[in-house]
């Protein structure tokens, strides 16, 4: 479908700057590995909530009765992208042997998302309800890439209108909105890889992994209180919100790949390398088997986000411009909604 491929191309923008693969055996850190990972994760998941706000930022504050006359509702679709900071991407990636050209990007990383919307208006009160659903299932990036994505966001909210509806120019409402994320991309590399871990107590152990395919996974769950204002002309409606969103969110990596660990070029058991890192300080999220590791932060914070934008009204046709602002990690986003609303 045509939003699909946007999110594609939008996705492509991320990672256009992926210029080459290492394919030499290294030695590592587990532990430096981890600090990169760690900055990279925490950046991830600050900026996962905002993102999954898109989609549902109708121009109309509140739309009416379902049994009015004419009954109110619509059905649309949203298009648009979030910008992400970089921190600890390019260092993360390196690492695995993708050299990106991330730093300079200092507003940060489009990160696209698309939504199909629809609200209902209320019964008796004057409120309305809104769904939205987004999905991408895995799938390889075309232009010899070999990359994978996967993009779920699923949505709804419900509005109250705060003005009597014999005001018809101006609608201001109070709302509840829950947003979930999940999505990621993966990518096969043909290097090798030895990280190793340990101490003087413990001595020095070697994670060697071979050829494996790099998968980097987020996901959150947002809460979301919010005010918006329009104001209904002929031909435009603007309008503006304000949003506060309280998420828990999971991002990190996960290496597939035939994992061995050895001491002194002797095979270790998994299970007992396991029980190593566990008490190593920095390492405690790290999981590994036969099979592959990863480490997955599961972070819990707050967010608040402006918005705002105009619709431009066309018989039943409504086009909406929206920009978004999330104030504590400065970061913009925006989108492009095209619905048919009575």
């Amino acid at each position: 479908m045509m939003y699909k491929r946007m999110f594609v191309v939008g996705l492509l923008i991320f990672l256009m700057s992926v210029s080459a693969f290492s394919q030499d055996e290294a030695e590592f850190s587990l532990e430096d590995l981890q600090t990169v990972a760690d900055n990279f994760s925490k950046s991830l998941a600050q900026a996962l909530p905002f993102n999954s706000t898109m989609g549902l930022n109708w121009a109309d504050a509140y739309i009416g009765q379902i049994l009015g006359k004419p009954p109110r509702f619509g059905i649309g679709i949203s298009i648009g992208t979030t910008l992400i900071p970089v921190i600890g991407m390019d260092d993360l990636f390196s690492i695995f042997g993708v050299n990106l050209s991330l730093d300079k990007l200092k507003i940060g990383i489009p990160l696209p998302g698309y939504t199909v919307e629809a609200r209902i208006g209320g019964i008796v009160l004057p409120f309305d309800l809104g769904i939205k659903f987004g999905y991408v299932p895995t799938m390889k990036i075309p232009f010899g890439l070999d990359i994978g994505v996967k993009n779920i966001i699923i949505g709804a909210d419900i509005r109250y209108s705060l003005l009597p509806r014999t005001i018809k120019i101006v609608k201001l409402s109070i709302g509840f909105g829950y947003n979930y994320l999940n999505g990621g991309i993966t990518k096969a590399l043909e290097l090798g890889r030895s990280f190793d871990f340990g101490n003087e107590d413990t001595g020095i152990y070697n994670l060697n992994i071979k050829d494996p395919t790099l998968s980097i996974d987020w996901k959150t769950h947002c809460f979301e209180l919010k005010a918006q204002a329009s104001f209904s002309f002929k031909i435009v409606t603007p309008y503006a919100g304000v949003g506060v969103s309280y998420a828990k969110s999971q991002a990190g990596y996960r290496i597939a790949t035939d994992v061995s660990v050895t001491k002194d070029g002797s095979p270790v058991d998994i299970d007992k390398a396991q029980e190593i890192i566990n008490d190593l300080p920095g390492l405690q999220t790290i999981n590994i088997n036969e099979k592959g590791f990863e480490s997955i932060q599961g972070i819990n914070n707050w967010n608040f986000r402006a918005f705002g934008g105009l619709s431009f009204n066309i018989k039943k046709a409504r086009i909406d411009l929206t920009l978004m602002y999330n104030f504590l990690s400065k970061s913009l986003g925006g989108t492009l909604g095209v619905r048919f609303q009575m």
